[in-house]
């Protein structure tokens, strides 16, 4: 099914949404999403606080290729980037999100083909992690 370009847009959806690079405008929503391109400049430890904060108090934050400086609030260390990367691999007993998956082709999604595969980035799990924290994608 292909879904026409003016239908794929938010507000055309129905889905209420407002886009800012105000930070202080950003923290007052309870869904932020955070994408690289608009965030133009490392954030201040203020403002990572404050997201902490945000997400602590129910409130959700979404990150489009996170940056390193976030790994505390997204629950990683490290960030290395590759090209041989082929697939992610999950571990069904760490979240509870993934329950349900229980074949191991379910466990494992290939990121694309060998030569062609995209850079990604890996992240180091901080230990301790509960698996309910943002997310990053």
């Amino acid at each position: 099914m292909k879904v026409s370009r003016s239908r794929s847009r938010p507000a055309e959806m129905g889905i209420p949404f407002f886009v800012t690079r105000d930070f202080s405008r950003a923290i007052l929503h309870r869904l932020i999403i955070i994408y690289p391109s608009a965030v133009p400049q490392p954030l201040a430890a203020g403002q990572i606080e404050e997201l902490t904060a945000a997400h602590r108090s129910g409130g959700s934050v979404l990150a489009v290729k996170s940056l390193p400086q976030l790994g505390a609030l997204f629950g990683f260390s490290a960030v290395v980037p590759s090209r041989q990367r082929y697939q992610v691999n999950f571990s069904a007993g760490l979240d509870p999100a993934l329950r349900y998956l229980n074949r191991p082709e379910e466990l494992q999604v290939p990121l694309g083909d060998f030569p062609s595969t995209a850079k990604s980035s890996g992240r180091t799990v901080t230990a301790g992690g509960d698996g309910r924290g943002p997310r990053s994608l």
